[in-house]
């Protein structure tokens, strides 16, 4: 999809840039960046890379977030160009909604998946710490 919107962009070359130039340039930084998250999450699948061990899934993980997060604001400012000023307003109310709801589920995802992490590091530290006193009484 990025590929495709890359090559054939909305609203035309000629029109978009000059209605839109701050808008054209949002949308096609963004559609790159999707474009190159999408090629990382297929390099990284086919390169044979351990993914059950953890470091390689939060990778993996991480650039999927970027991937649909750029794919979804690319395809706002693509749809935002090409809308007529009668329904734009209408427009904007629903694509500020959407994002605001995508931001909040992306922290919600963020704050879960840390918490998560803490909850291991501060097992490890306590069995590491387990460890060394054990130790400490054979001793």
């Amino acid at each position: 999809m990025a590929f495709q919107a890359g090559v054939n962009p909305p609203a035309r070359f000629s029109i978009m840039p000059r209605n839109y130039p701050e808008r054209y340039t949002r949308f096609y930084i963004v559609n790159t960046m999707s474009f190159i998250a999408s090629l990382s999450i297929i390099l990284l699948l086919m390169s044979g890379l351990p993914l059950r061990q953890k470091k390689f899934m939060w990778i993996l993980m991480v650039t999927t977030w970027i991937a649909i997060t750029t794919i979804t604001i690319s395809y706002l400012e693509s749809t935002y160009s090409l809308t007529t000023p009668d329904v734009e307003n209408l427009l904007w109310y629903v694509m500020s909604y959407s994002l605001c709801v995508w931001i909040g589920l992306m922290a919600l995802l963020l704050i879960g998946h840390t918490i998560r992490l803490i909850i291991k590091l501060v097992k490890k530290l306590r069995k590491i710490v387990m460890t060394r006193q054990r130790r400490m009484v054979a001793d």
